[in-house]
């Protein structure tokens, strides 16, 4: 007999593609991963098994009808209806193997740390970061009493997960008046020489990386 099994805020990435947060009892509830590697849960679902509502952002699956193929570090779940084609497959690599592109220890820190919001911040948050190290080179480094990750060894940028109003704030180095018109985003003077903003939809991208590149010359 089955036993049906519903995931809640989930975030749609393509066709026959979602991420969401899995809590550790879902994952053990599952039958034992095929591997373990990375950071990201890769569950396929039986096609007959699974039914999506965008409405709630819900899925509903017989989890008889699933396989965890790979259990990895953090609950961050990429969600696969059965039957696989290229492209699903390349968005899944996509999906799945970006955050093992950070070599420093401290961006990976960040990118576990997003598990405190959600599925749409977190996703931005790792966008954010992958835009940066396809600029620059360095790495986070995490301070405890602030909570914020600190861009080194130049600190030209940091940023700081706020899950209390879902959002990423982030401080880059400079006046507002040095970075000159904005769109998107709020900049806002913060302590002596730096400026700060919020960011927390994909439309915000684009001008927080143009913001943080323009910081590093600042």
């Amino acid at each position: 007999m089955g036993r049906s099994m519903t995931i809640k805020n989930v975030r749609r990435i393509e066709d026959g593609l979602w991420e969401a947060m899995l809590q550790d009892t879902d994952l053990r509830s599952l039958e034992a991963p095929v591997d373990s590697y990375g950071d990201q849960n890769i569950l396929i679902v039986n096609d007959r098994a699974l039914k999506f509502r965008a409405h709630s952002r819900r899925i509903t699956f017989d989890s008889t009808r699933a396989r965890l193929v790979n259990r990895g570090e953090s609950n961050r779940t990429i969600i696969v209806r059965g039957c696989r084609t290229r492209r699903t497959t390349a968005v899944i690599r996509r999906e799945v193997c970006a955050p093992d592109r950070f070599d420093s220890g401290g961006d990976r820190h960040f990118i576990r740390s997003l598990a405190e919001v959600s599925p749409l911040v977190q996703h931005l948050g790792e966008q954010l970061l992958l835009n940066v190290r396809d600029e620059f080179d360095g790495g986070l480094k995490f301070y405890p009493k602030s909570t914020n990750y600190a861009e080194t060894p130049d600190n030209f940028w940091s940023v700081r997960v706020q899950p209390s109003d879902q959002s990423l704030r982030i401080i880059v180095r400079g006046e507002p008046r040095h970075f000159g018109p904005v769109t998107g985003v709020e900049l806002k003077p913060d302590r002596p020489g730096y400026s700060s903003f919020k960011i927390w939809k994909p439309s915000q991208l684009a001008s927080a990386v143009a913001i943080i590149k323009a910081a590093q010359r600042n």
